[in-house]
């Protein structure tokens, strides 16, 4: 027994193949739904995701650390200091508000800096300043410190994970470095105008000539003269 739903041709649609139409449907729904919710979770840190207090920072952790000792808390921001010691790895870090993918964003709206203390070696030249980091860490307490000539609280991390991420190209290529293509025309060097690459000079603006007059033919009045005539 056949459907009597049709197809864009105007011919019947077995039952069979609407069956299968609307499981599939309903499969890729669900495997799209499951995408999305897995998205909001990173994966990175997916393993010890339930082991994280959330809502805990920077701020209050410095102001208050006896509440916090213990705690595990998922930070991240951008290196601004590393120092390597005989057992252990400092790293000062500015922070910054996380991503749903965990990745640090928005340095303008950071809650302060913290210090990452690793148990080992890790390289400076790697983990050097500028670089974005995220870290799921066990709070310690506080350390006190200066920033200048400023005494400043740091919060004081043990790292369980982390996670150095790539450079962007904004972050290889800053803002103020200007990137020019060598083969534009006219093949203008990195001092754009109005400096000139040398060699090649500013190109002056021509005076403006007027074009010559044009002049009428031989005859011209004999024949204006001789069609005056005609008229009268």
């Amino acid at each position: 027994m056949q459907d009597s739903s049709k197809d864009r041709m105007g011919w019947p649609i077995p039952a069979g193949t609407l069956f299968r139409r609307t499981q599939l449907r309903r499969l890729i729904c669900l495997l799209l739904l499951g995408t999305g919710l897995s998205g909001c979770a990173p994966a990175l840190f997916r393993d010890i995701r339930k082991e994280i207090t959330p809502n805990v920072t920077v701020g209050q952790v410095a102001s208050d650390p006896a509440t916090f000792i213990g705690k595990k808390v998922l930070w991240g921001g951008v290196i601004v200091r590393s120092e390597n010691m005989a057992d252990k790895t400092i790293l000062e870090v500015i922070e910054a508000p996380l991503t749903r993918y965990a990745r640090p964003a928005n340095l303008d709206r950071s809650g302060g800096r913290f210090i990452i203390e690793h148990e080992g070696f890790l390289d400076i030249a790697v983990y050097a300043e500028g670089r974005v980091i995220t870290v799921a860490g066990e709070i310690l307490g506080t350390r006190e410190g200066k920033i200048g000539e400023r005494n400043y609280t740091f919060p004081l991390l043990r790292d369980i994970k982390l996670h150095l991420w790539e450079k962007r190209r904004e972050e290889i290529y800053p803002s103020h470095i200007f990137l020019y293509d060598p083969f534009y025309y006219p093949f203008y060097g990195p001092y754009y105008y109005p400096y000139y690459r040398p060699g090649h000079p500013r190109r002056q603006p021509q005076p403006w000539i007027e074009p010559p007059r044009r002049e009428p033919p031989p005859g011209h009045e004999y024949k204006k003269e001789k069609k005056n005539k005609k008229r009268d």
